[in-house]
């Protein structure tokens, strides 16, 4: 009888020369290819997720200090996550079977519950759609507040680009992001601070060469409507573009040193975040939810050239 994968039932999706597969466990995005080219790095269905890849972050993404946050008066305890310095990673739904709710060829939408989780009291839906379009992947996260009292919400997703087929230190980054977060040693933000002073600027597109960055970059350029794009350009001439529409505001950078050997530097993690890491501790950009108020975010990814 057939093994079930680690992360559970996988879902293809096609549309024309795209393939997607997204998984049950996190509902996250194990593969995304188009014309035949891996456009993030994924990992093959036998294997475990590493390294968060395509993940999605809520009710917060990255780190809270300490695993402790006060909301609203209240003081919180989450559960710590295993060597990460005593903060808690990530949030709380990333490696949960998440359910199916609709489905076509082209199009997926799973969703979760959230309901009395230590140290995270708020009644939370999550849904998670992936859909195919002539134009990419799209990815739209959902979060409806299910209790009687107000819920504090961050959202994000942790795709890594650059196909895993080459290194890190060959991609060409354009993002357009005026600050950066100067991080301590457990990914906790300690000043905000223009990027050309971490020589993290890349207003303009800059091979990434060896720099290492595990920081939340904000103060991005958008359109009116809070709609930015960035772009990842491998050595093969195949440029990747990653974009967002509000209430995204933070793009994270992790050049994945951190990674088993498999994995070091392999590829770029770009994370869309609402919020930076710690904002369920700092309330920066922390989304507050009424009884029965909803917030959609939506990201997506296109090839552009290659």
């Amino acid at each position: 009888m057939p093994q079930t994968p680690p992360s559970g039932t996988q879902y293809a999706l096609t549309l024309g020369a795209q393939h997607a597969v997204i998984v049950e466990r996190g509902a996250g995005l194990r593969a995304y290819t188009s014309l035949g080219r891996p456009v993030v790095d994924g990992w093959p269905e036998e294997e475990p997720c590493p390294g968060c890849a395509g993940d999605v972050l809520a009710p917060w993404p990255g780190r809270v200090e300490d695993s402790t946050y006060t909301f609203q008066g209240t003081e919180h305890h989450l559960v710590p996550t295993p060597g990460q310095g005593g903060t808690a990673l990530h949030g709380l739904v990333n490696t949960r079977p998440w359910r199916l709710l609709a489905r076509d060829a082209a199009t997926i939408t799973l969703g979760v519950e959230l309901a009395g989780e230590p140290g995270y009291p708020f009644p939370l839906a999550l849904t998670m759609r992936w859909a195919l379009t002539p134009d990419g992947l799209v990815a739209t996260h959902g979060a409806r507040n299910t209790g009687a009292t107000p819920c504090p919400v961050a959202l994000g997703a942790h795709p890594y680009l650059g196909g895993g087929t080459g290194r890190v230190d060959d991609l060409v980054l354009q993002l357009p992001a005026r600050t950066v977060q100067r991080m301590d040693a457990n990914l906790i933000p300690r000043e905000t601070l223009a990027v050309d002073v971490l020589g993290f600027d890349f207003r303009a597109p800059a091979r990434i060469g060896p720099r290492v960055m595990d920081h939340t970059f904000g103060s991005l350029v958008t359109d009116a409507g809070g709609h930015g794009t960035l772009t990842v350009a491998d050595p093969g001439g195949v440029t990747t573009e990653l974009w967002w529409d509000a209430p995204f505001r933070y793009i994270h950078l992790y050049t994945s040193d951190t990674l088993g050997p498999a994995r070091h530097r392999r590829s770029l993690s770009v994370e869309p975040h609402t919020a930076p890491h710690n904002a369920l501790r700092s309330g920066q950009d922390l989304l507050v939810l009424a009884p029965g108020q909803a917030v959609e975010a939506r990201w997506g990814l296109r090839v552009l050239a290659g």
